[in-house]
């Protein structure tokens, strides 16, 4: 098979190293001898799926990038927390809420 019908791979495949394009049955680089198949950052070989979309080992995408913002603000109706049964309550109450956010 091709670099093109190696599991449903789309595209060409390029070189993590030096970025030519591979044309191996292997993913072998002929230029500098680098393998293909294996992640750009972390150099970890997904064998189960050789075109996965993340990286199982560190989750970098070749195919993308994912971005996120935080705000946090001050809260000045918040409850000052002043023992520490109080902060087992609060606690309880933030792993209540992360459990509810996952399901």
């Amino acid at each position: 098979p091709t670099a093109n019908q190696r599991g449903g791979r789309q595209g060409t495949l390029h070189c993590p190293r030096c970025g030519r394009r591979v044309s191996d049955a292997h993913g072998v680089c002929q230029h500098c001898g680098e393998v293909a198949f294996q992640c750009r950052s972390c150099r970890r070989f997904n064998y189960e799926r050789l075109d996965a979309f993340l990286c199982v080992e560190c989750g970098y995408c070749a195919f993308g990038e994912f971005s996120f913002r935080l705000k946090s603000e001050e809260a000045p109706d918040a409850l000052a927390i002043t023992t520490k049964a109080e902060l087992e309550g609060a606690r309880n109450r933030l792993a209540d809420y992360a459990d509810a956010a996952r399901d």
